[in-house]
């Protein structure tokens, strides 16, 4: 059973887009360059993605929110005669639960990441 609180919040009363939506409004934000671009580039992480059926209804809203993206049936997630260069494609890692945390702790091991850190004291002040 997918987490349906992730695509549609409203149904528990809480008054904001869902996450294909979000995926879909950012695709249209960007420069018309990117939009093509950036259906190509979305990498699927956190443990939710995980539950049956979450990557293949997060195609399917994408497909629904995106300004440039046609919207396809469920069954229809199969690549077809269109455009690649306007195909939804899903990055999906072998293990998605924990590629996000893998990411952040190879970026705090790089030069530029002293840039970004926040030591406890400072934390500790400004809280």
């Amino acid at each position: 059973q997918i987490p349906e609180i992730v695509f549609t919040p409203s149904n528990v009363g809480v008054n904001q887009a869902g996450l294909g939506e979000v995926i879909g409004k950012i695709i249209e934000h960007l420069p018309e360059l990117y939009q093509y671009l950036l259906p190509n580039q979305i990498i699927v992480v956190g443990g939710s993605t995980q539950f049956p059926g979450f990557n293949e209804r997060l195609a399917i809203d994408i497909q629904k929110f995106s300004p440039i993206l046609p919207p396809k049936a469920e069954n229809e997630m199969e690549d077809d005669n269109e455009d690649e260069d306007t195909q939804l494609h899903l990055n999906i890692p072998k293990n998605p639960e924990i590629l996000a945390w893998q990411g952040a702790s190879y970026f705090m091991t790089q030069p530029q990441s002293k840039n970004y850190r926040l030591h406890q004291k400072e934390y500790k002040k400004s809280s």
